[in-house]
């Protein structure tokens, strides 16, 4: 948070300009001879009757989800209460709040634009109104997923770069544990267990890993927009392990984020078809079985538990797979391709997020041709618009 104040040491400094001002008929904004405004200085000075108010910057540019705090000051009447109200003009870009000491105006970004915020004092004949023009720059979109190597194969690359190309600043982190399960998330949170490998992509684009990492350390190590929370691959479509932990996930994550941060569910996706994996059995080791059961497992705890984004990477891998290439997006039979696949996955993970279509998004690995970039891209689109079905993709090599 960042505060701004009015420097007292050049307040008689400021009026007597305001008064030199006026006899000179100086740079003001005037409303009538006993109504000026000063704009050409770092503070903006509104002068009605004698009286004045100081607000301490003429204006004022925010990242989103980030404060300034402004210093207002009145005087030149000593039954003048500084009683401030404020207005934003466009809550949904910019909110602004008169602190409880009654002292400051706190202006917070919500969302990029441009808006206007008016503080005003009364006095006994006109009120002093002063409109300070707020700027909202669009700050990094903070993501963590809580997961395992099925979120590193969704995160871990690609997602930045995609971001990046669209002008999306992003700090994407990820809790890693080998093969975690809901079930033992929980089982970390309760004991808070520093089990994790917590690997960061920073604004720079640049991976740093910290080992030994709690849950509560990590959730507490960004104001966080976007958690997604996913079952292991094996449980990841039978509904009842979802039943059994993710309610008290849920609960533990949410009161540790600021109220803005919304959760997600990954759907992540079913094996390839001659996949070795022993969790394969429990869909009698068949491919749509298993993809049809994430599907609706995910759906059904998303819709219990009111969870409102679904990530729905399981439908991209399976929307590409009806493509030209085939049953050819795992690298072991259930892990993805470190090229296709995960590509198709950040897609996913880009335009649910982001609400951009990612057709047409310039970003691709090096190496991975037109043919190819296009179904991971038209994959994911589809599987955003459609979550729980598949979708034929006429993409021919």
């Amino acid at each position: 948070m960042k505060t701004i104040k009015w420097n007292n040491s050049f307040l008689l400094a400021g009026l007597l300009f305001i008064v030199s001002l006026f006899s000179v008929g100086g740079v003001l904004v005037s409303c009538s001879e006993s109504e000026k405004i000063v704009t050409q200085i770092e503070e903006k000075i509104v002068y009605v009757d004698g009286k004045w108010m100081v607000v301490a910057s003429k204006e004022v540019t925010v990242t989103t989800g980030e404060t300034v705090t402004l210093n207002v000051t009145v005087g030149g009447d000593e039954n003048l209460k500084p009683e401030y109200t404020c207005t934003s003009e466009s809550p949904n870009i910019a909110t602004a709040a008169v602190d409880a000491d009654g002292k400051n105006v706190t202006i917070t970004g919500v969302s990029a634009g441009n808006t206007f915020v008016t503080i005003e004092c009364p006095t006994d004949t006109k009120p002093l109104v002063a409109t300070i023009p707020v700027t909202v720059e669009q700050g990094a979109i903070r993501i963590l997923a809580i997961g395992n190597s099925f979120s590193q194969d969704a995160v871990e690359q690609y997602l930045h770069e995609l971001a990046e190309a669209e002008g999306i600043s992003t700090i994407i982190g990820n809790m890693f544990i080998g093969g975690c399960s809901l079930e033992r998330h929980v089982k970390n949170a309760r004991d808070n267990a520093p089990a994790y490998a917590y690997r960061k992509i920073g604004t720079d684009g640049k991976k740093r890993e910290r080992g030994k990492m709690s849950l509560e350390a990590v959730l507490a190590d960004e104001d966080w927009d976007y958690v997604s929370l996913q079952q292991a691959s094996p449980f990841s479509g039978m509904y009842e392990t979802y039943e059994a932990s993710l309610p008290e996930l849920i609960e533990y994550v949410k009161v540790r984020l600021p109220k803005k941060t919304k959760l997600m569910l990954h759907q992540t996706w079913a094996y390839a078809s001659t996949s070795k994996h022993s969790g394969f059995k429990n869909y009698n080791c068949n491919q749509l079985t298993m993809y049809q059961a994430i599907a609706d497992a995910v759906k059904k705890a998303a819709k219990a538990n009111k969870i409102k984004i679904v990530i729905p990477s399981g439908t991209a891998i399976q929307n590409a797979r009806t493509s030209f290439i085939g049953d050819h997006l795992n690298r072991d039979g259930y892990h993805l391709d470190v090229k296709i696949g995960r590509y198709t996955a950040a897609c996913t993970w880009f335009e649910r997020i982001f609400k951009h279509s990612v057709v047409g998004n310039p970003y691709a690995p090096e190496g991975l041709d037109e043919a190819r970039k296009a179904v991971a891209q038209k994959a994911a689109h589809a599987a955003v618009k459609h979550p729980y079905k598949v979708t034929e993709l006429s993409i021919t090599n």
